[in-house]
């Protein structure tokens, strides 16, 4: 079976679904959300083979032994809902040509930024239309989503039904090779966090359908709630609140929607949207047969090999009441902090079988390098250009980059001139800092805030059923209501007991 994950890049000569890889779709492509950068006149990190060094260093410096004695605000959910909607934006592919470096081999002599944006294609509709979920297994004739049913043990997690695994090619042995996903993208399958989030979204639309609305119209109302959740719940809850009212009511976006030659964001994918990679927790209280399960150990397809099963045991199946943040439920997952560290088993990525994965073996020295080959700009950059549009934004000073450094050793990296991090800080690890130093970890600080705000709204005003209206202009009383709930909004708990998986 081929695992891609997040953030992953593979050979354009892409298969159907029933190969477990992805389908293509109609791709927008990637460039620049500020694509003149006139308030700063050393922009980028320098080019050269010693910045390389300094990157994978300071990479290897942010190893966290995983310390969540204080987590963050916000719960577990988000995080892997976080993943799910990236996975539904954007998958990089890097074609190259004989003989270049493939985009991680960082090693290579002839490695260094891109000179052209083009040469990266989107394996994603970057609409936001859930292909992920309906470009998988096409609907039964009554409108149904294809679900896969759980196997039977004598211990199965009390209250749920067999209908939470996702549909799974069938197995005819005791290898796992033919035990794939059949769905819109592979990469829901990794973890068993976001494999179950994906079934959620699959029960949803078949609760829509049970409540007699017709296969397109189900589409459009899961789609459009799924976009009230992303803005109104996930977006306000990772981002700072202010930023994000502010990108809603401003007439000047930075990510137009209805630009020409509107493009996917490297500022963003390539760095601001990873934010979540530093919120992964070491291990998490999955049901009441898992209580301190690794996130190493969340790969679906280990407990199928394990338990020697043709689908998902049914004692692997998520109580995602433990993840929503219900005060009344002992044992609740919240996020990490974001900080400048990810947690040890980031360090360690391995696909099914157990081996190393190509490319993710230690995440953050991929990310660093990865902007790096993006030639994205520094955060200082960054925050500057943004000022000079009329945004206010805070800059980091090189102290308070380096009063929330991790450790000395990565403190001492910061400081040292042969590389300037302090003052001309790879973007990535600078919003991961102001996230630190402004928010104390529990949401993005001002120019990752930004960033995801006015790209993830740009992309929800994009639908072909927007529940957003133009910027600086306002639907009136004809805009989108959400389904009515107890607590007055249209929250993620609310699509999960939509799917009916709480």
């Amino acid at each position: 079976m081929r695992r891609v994950d997040h953030g992953a890049s593979f050979a354009s000569d892409s298969f159907g679904v029933s190969g477990g890889n992805i389908i293509p779709t109609n791709a927008v492509a990637y460039g620049y959300l500020l694509d003149t950068l006139k308030a700063d006149p050393q922009p980028w990190l320098k080019e050269s083979p010693e910045i390389i060094e300094g990157l994978t260093k300071l990479g290897e410096t942010m190893r966290s032994a995983g310390d969540e004695s204080s987590p963050s605000d916000v719960p577990a959910a988000y995080t892997y809902f976080g993943q799910f909607v990236d996975h539904d934006l954007t998958m990089m592919d890097f074609p190259r040509p004989p003989g270049e470096p493939a985009s991680c081999d960082f090693t290579n002599p002839k490695f260094g930024p891109l000179s052209d944006l083009s040469a990266i294609t989107n394996q994603r509709a970057s609409f936001l239309q859930l292909d992920v979920l309906y470009n998988g297994l096409p609907p039964r004739s009554d409108g149904r989503m294809v679900l896969g049913v759980t196997t039977r043990t004598d211990s199965p997690i009390l209250c749920k039904d067999q209908f939470n695994d996702v549909p799974r090619s069938e197995s005819h042995d005791d290898k796992h090779l033919d035990r794939v996903a059949l769905i819109g993208d592979p990469r829901n399958d990794n973890n068993l966090i976001v494999s179950q989030m994906h079934v959620a979204f699959l029960r949803a639309h078949n609760s829509l359908i049970t409540r007699g609305y017709l296969l397109a119209d189900a589409k459009k109302i899961l789609r459009q709630h799924y976009h009230w959740v992303l803005i109104h719940d996930f977006l306000k809850r990772i981002a700072d609140p202010a930023i994000v009212e502010d990108v809603l009511t401003r007439s000047d976006p930075l990510c137009d929607p209805d630009a020409p030659g509107f493009c996917l964001p490297v500022e963003f994918t390539g760095a601001a949207y990873r934010f979540g990679h530093s919120m992964v927790r070491t291990t998490y209280y999955f049901n009441e047969r898992l209580p301190g399960i690794s996130f190493g150990g969340l790969i679906p397809i280990m407990f199928m090999v394990q338990a020697n099963t043709p689908t998902l045991p049914d004692t692997r199946i998520i109580q995602w009441e433990l993840f929503v943040g219900d005060p009344d439920v002992p044992n609740s997952n919240f996020a990490r902090r974001m900080s400048t560290t990810l947690n040890t088993p980031l360090f360690s990525v391995r696909d099914a079988n157990g081996e190393p994965l190509k490319c993710e073996i230690k995440l953050a020295v991929m990310d660093l390098l990865r902007g790096y080959m993006l030639k994205l700009p520094t955060g200082q950059a960054i925050a500057r250009e943004l000022n000079a549009r009329g945004r206010k934004v805070a800059i980091l000073t090189p102290k308070q980059i380096e009063d929330v450094a991790a450790n000395s050793e990565q403190r001492d990296l910061l400081r040292d001139p042969a590389f300037e991090f302090s003052e001309r800080t790879p973007l990535w690890f600078y919003i991961l800092a102001e996230a630190a130093y402004f928010a104390q970890g529990n949401h993005l600080g001002p120019v990752g805030s930004t960033i995801v705000a006015e790209v993830l709204i740009a992309l929800v005003r994009r639908s072909p059923d927007p529940i957003l209206p133009k910027a600086g202009e306002s639907f009136g009383d004809k805009g989108f209501v959400p389904f009515k709930t107890p607590s007055g909004d249209f929250r993620l708990v609310d699509l999960l007991r939509l799917g009916k998986v709480l």
